[in-house]
């Protein structure tokens, strides 16, 4: 017998415990509720249903009334159900109690208060289904108040931020990405945070890229934004002028240097000279840093075009990393915030500043006086052609290379976004010299500058209707860099653990983490927890199910693999008379954790299937298939835990 006959028999149309992982499995995502509408909707009619009173069938009448408690617990007047997330009557509930940890809600806790929560747990214990569970109620949340949201940021996929930093920080000929990964600060895991964010939020307001997930801004984002405070506009400028993404035009590299980006502005000012053009730069700025003499004057009323900005902002133009210059451009134009005063009066003088020197040469030449000795309109004429000549200099190389330096201080801060001095340079130059402050821009390893950043983010958020934000952090082991390496994990994890960080308000970080770590933890210092407060955390130590949970999970993914209309059955009507309930949750708990119980049962439906021909017709498992079941994965979990074999 094969299992599709088994399947067929019981009117299964789907294998309930083959799923391993749960982004890729479809019977958890029917469970938690995260499928689209039409399956919602096709829940629902199941469980109407259901709720239907039922007569005895020929399947498994007398275990059916033998399992009844356990369909009690699964009935929707109970708030779930075994097919869905959707209640009847156009109710929806919020999570089957089946399928759910009962540690979830306090793991997830209040989204519009969200708090910090630390999970451990072993691999297959649910952490990734408990971070889809999350997705979901707050989905919900976020749709019974619009106006005042939760935004769900995922870091979990730390596989390019780690490999940008490691590219950054290790540039011997030999790299140790685990020395590398040892410099991994609190401040990059905010970097990484917000450069997740701002390019979502940027791509929704300039309508790009929105078949990439794009965020939901509300009907009219723009219209919302304009009507925000300039502060508030000049924030998200500058949050763009930071974290965008580098993808545009072509040029420096994120790993190029200042000389490098020196080098290429050299090149395009002696360009600019030949082509008889004059280049653009931004505010000027004075002082050997390039940033502490710059002054907080605010936008002009000039009527100067934005070609002002000169070549590279606000239209684009080639360079290093143009890409997020030409959107700092583009997001300027549409949050209708003009280019700094300072920007239009030097762009003036270098336009027309030429019209007084040419002047005074013209009126020497046809009064024929140069030819005579030098008189006091000759000394005026070559002094305003010096000063021309000064002001294009200041416009075309002091304030690009100030620029330049700024650029430079902060792509050696931000290690996790891939962009060059060059294109921060063309970003910044948009921006209100109020806020090329170092008290403002993240140009040192200090956490201030960061924690205000986030709070810039939060005001920009609010006026799309997001008043929360929570971060789930999972999968820390997968990444290529890490591979379920404890002491790399912790080097990336460990500066996480910072109290001030965990209890930011308005935002709560949900720590999915591998049991190893829990390991490592119990090894810290007093000084560590003393920093980290893990007692105001909601700590976990350990994600645990036992039989009876794992029985009802079981239970509710076979309710969920059969079609609406059909009569309920339990786990226990496929196992033969000799089987109990009992014995069925205490082979579950031996199995610890969800993935090993669904292995378990899965190889019980094998070996059965293997074991009987079609024309036997033996439709439930005996005691033995069982036993065996039981027993073989039961020493593989001992030879895992003792290192011996793989999981």
């Amino acid at each position: 017998m094969n299992l599709n006959a088994f399947f067929e028999h019981w009117k299964i149309h789907e294998n309930p415990f083959r799923g391993e992982e749960a982004r890729q499995d479809p019977v958890f995502l029917r469970l938690d509720g995260s499928l689209r509408a039409q399956q919602r909707s096709q829940a629902a009619a199941a469980m109407t249903n259901d709720r239907g009173p039922t007569t005895p069938g020929t399947v498994g009448n007398a275990r059916t009334e033998r399992a009844g408690s356990s369909e009690d617990a699964e009935d929707p007047s109970n708030g779930g159900s075994g097919t869905g997330g959707a209640g009847g009557s156009g109710r929806t509930t919020v999570v089957i109690p089946a399928a759910t940890h009962p540690d979830f809600e306090k793991i997830i806790g209040q989204p519009d208060r969200p708090s910090t929560s630390i999970v451990f747990g072993e691999r297959g214990s649910g952490k990734t289904a408990i971070r889809i569970q999350i997705a979901d109620r707050i989905a919900r949340f976020n749709a019974q108040r619009p106006d005042a949201r939760c935004l769900l940021v995922a870091y979990d996929d730390l596989n390019p931020i780690l490999d940008r930093f490691v590219a950054r920080v290790d540039n011997d000929r030999k790299p140790d990405p685990a020395e590398a990964l040892t410099k991994f600060r609190l401040v990059d895991h905010i970097d990484a945070l917000l450069a997740i964010v701002v390019p979502r939020l940027v791509d929704s307001l300039l309508k790009e890229r929105q078949d990439d997930d794009p965020m939901d801004l509300g009907p009219e984002p723009r219209r919302s934004i304009r009507r925000a405070e300039a502060g508030v506009r000049q924030e998200l400028l500058l949050l763009q002028a930071l974290y965008d993404r580098p993808e545009g035009g072509g040029g420096a590299s994120a790993g190029s240097g200042f000389a490098a980006s020196l080098s290429n502005t050299v090149d395009s000012i002696a360009s600019s000279a030949a082509n008889g053009s004059l280049g653009g730069t931004g505010a000027s700025a004075a002082g050997a840093s390039g940033i502490n003499g710059i002054s907080g004057r605010r936008e002009g009323t000039s009527s100067l075009s934005d070609s002002a900005a000169g070549p590279g902002q606000g239209g684009g133009g080639g360079g290093g990393g143009g890409g997020a210059a030409e959107r700092t451009g583009r997001l300027r134009r549409a949050l209708r915030l003009r280019l700094p005063t300072r920007v239009y009066v030097w762009t003036a003088l270098a336009y027309i500043g030429w019209i007084v020197p040419a002047a005074l040469i013209v009126y020497e030449l046809a009064t024929d006086k140069l030819s005579s000795k030098m008189d006091v309109w000759a000394y005026l004429a070559i002094a305003s052609v010096l000063l021309y000549l000064l002001v294009i200099a200041k416009r075309s190389i002091w304030d690009r290379l100030a620029y330049l330096r700024v650029g430079h201080r902060v792509r050696r801060q931000i290690r996790v976004v891939s962009r060059s001095d060059v294109s921060y340079a063309r970003s910044l130059r948009q921006i209100d010299p109020a806020l090329i402050d170092p008290a403002v821009l993240p140009v040192s390893s200090s956490d201030d500058q960061r924690y205000a950043l986030l709070e810039r983010l939060r005001r920009v958020l609010r006026r799309f209707g997001y008043a929360s934000i929570v971060v789930i952090i999972d999968r820390v082991d997968e990444p290529t860099l890490i591979s379920g390496d404890p002491d790399r994990m912790r080097s990336v994890v460990w500066p996480m653990f910072n109290n001030k960080f965990l209890q930011h308000p308005g935002m709560g970080i949900k720590m999915l983490l591998p049991m190893e770590l829990r390991h490592a933890l119990f090894r810290e210092s007093a000084a560590f927890f003393h920093e980290a407060r893990l007692d105001k955390q909601n700590l976990i130590e350990r994600l645990t199910w036992s039989g009876p949970m794992l029985y009802d999970l079981c239970n509710a993914r076979l309710r969920a693999c059969r079609p609406a209309g059909t009569e309920p059955i339990g786990l226990l009507d496929l196992f033969a008379e000799d089987v109990s309930r009992q014995d069925l949750i205490e082979a579950l708990e031996h199995m610890h954790q969800p993935r090993d119980a669904f292995k378990m049962l899965y190889q019980c439906l094998s070996d059965h299937c293997a074991a009987v021909t079609d024309e036997q017709a033996l439709w439930r498992i005996p005691r033995h298939i069982l036993d065996n079941a039981r027993k073989t994965h039961a020493d593989r979990l001992q030879q895992f835990q003792r290192g011996v074999r793989p999981a």
